[in-house]
């Protein structure tokens, strides 16, 4: 990180010091109200004059460029100094900005840097020595939307396979079709180990933003429904999901999803209901999913699983009240890959993956 550039959230700031367990009381570094104990670098550094900081009414820190924007970052520092402690504290990063956590940090902005990196190849939680003489990073792997890829597989006999990288990590992907498409028919089998979060993205760009069929497996999952997924703006049109009844029987229970509550009518022009879904799902067993794709740069969806009609939704029509077609047009492609998704996040636990075969496409 050249620079600190982040709109970042500190709550519950607390420092440990100089112990092996932390004691009843912490040091509570940030007061929720202004920046006492705290300064902007004295001495302009490799990060800049020191940004500009402040205080929500909220009673939340936050920092950015001075003036926003601008490429001019900096610290804000401890007014104490600190040798061997544990810090606790909450973030809250946009997506885009570099950030960190510096310690043992000079006046000019050297020390060791904890990584808040928040972007395409970013990075969070690892260590980098950042002094202008002399930087090292210790950056074991990164992340874009979903993750640097995920593993991705084809398994004896012939089916493809795709877990976190390495299993159980937290780090995610996708695998994304050479070609790309606008409007078509696809069609393939599916078989997800229970647990994982995936889902198969349509005309998805490299950074892995576009629109995604649910292919979670899991309690409060949903399988076949839409969503708009992309890190600047994000949509879910789940109008149910399930959960097993028991953590280690494969029968499923059925709720609304909550979110509904404030739906009006014409979200989707068509879903399904609840107990047909039900009635048609394998849950250990392959299952047959169909997604029609047309439309212009806000698309027409369609799916089915196993022959089920689960939804017909158009984005120009839909009357979900989150939804916003103009921040839809600026992020989401009208042309795009067809990908599989490996999630990211520590939901999907090591040996947990999701199989796929009988992938074809037929261009409209």
């Amino acid at each position: 990180m050249s620079r600190l550039t982040s709109l970042i959230a500190l709550t519950c700031l607390g420092l440990f010091v100089g112990c092996s367990k932390a004691p009843p009381e912490a040091t509570l570094l940030f007061n929720g109200k202004d920046l006492t104990g705290w300064h902007k670098q004295l001495e302009k550094g490799q990060h800049g004059t020191g940004g500009n900081w402040g205080v929500t009414d909220e009673g939340v820190l936050f920092g950015e460029q001075d003036p926003p924007g601008s490429g001019n970052g900096g610290l804000l520092l401890t007014d104490e100094k600190f040798s061997e402690f544990e810090l606790e504290l909450s973030i809250c990063p946009d997506w885009g900005p570099d950030s960190g956590v510096f310690l043992r940090t000079d006046e000019k902005g050297g020390g060791w840097q904890v990584y808040v990196d928040h972007h395409d190849n970013g990075n969070v939680g690892h260590i980098r020595l950042e002094t202008k003489p002399y930087s090292v990073p210790f950056c074991p792997f990164k992340f874009s939307q979903h993750g640097t890829g995920g593993n991705w597989g084809v398994t004896d006999e012939g089916v493809l396979f795709g877990e976190q990288d390495p299993p159980g990590s937290g780090n995610g992907g996708l695998l994304l079709t050479d070609e790309k498409f606008s409007e078509f028919e696809l069609e393939l089998s599916i078989c997800p180990d229970w647990g994982p979060d995936s889902g198969v993205f349509l005309r998805t760009d490299e950074k892995g933003g576009g629109w995604q069929v649910y292919v979670d497996h899991h309690d409060n999952g949903n399988v076949g429904h839409i969503r708009l997924e992309t890190k600047p703006y994000s949509v879910p049109f789940c109008p149910f999901k399930f959960s097993r009844v028991e953590p280690k029987a494969s029968q499923l229970a059925m709720t609304v999803d909550a979110r509904t509550e404030e739906w009006p009518e014409g979200v989707f022009e068509h879903s399904c209901t609840m107990e047909e879904w039900l009635a048609v799902w394998k849950t250990d067993d392959w299952n047959e999913l169909k997604i029609r794709c047309t439309g212009g740069e806000l698309p027409v969806i369609e799916t089915r699983v196993n022959g089920l009609f689960v939804c017909r939704f158009n984005a120009a029509a839909t009357t979900h009240p989150k939804f916003d077609q103009e921040k839809a047009l600026e992020v989401a492609e009208p042309t795009g890959s067809i990908a599989l998704q490996v999630h990211g996040g520590k939901r999907w636990q090591a040996g947990e993956r999701v199989f796929w075969k009988n992938i074809s496409v037929r261009s409209l």
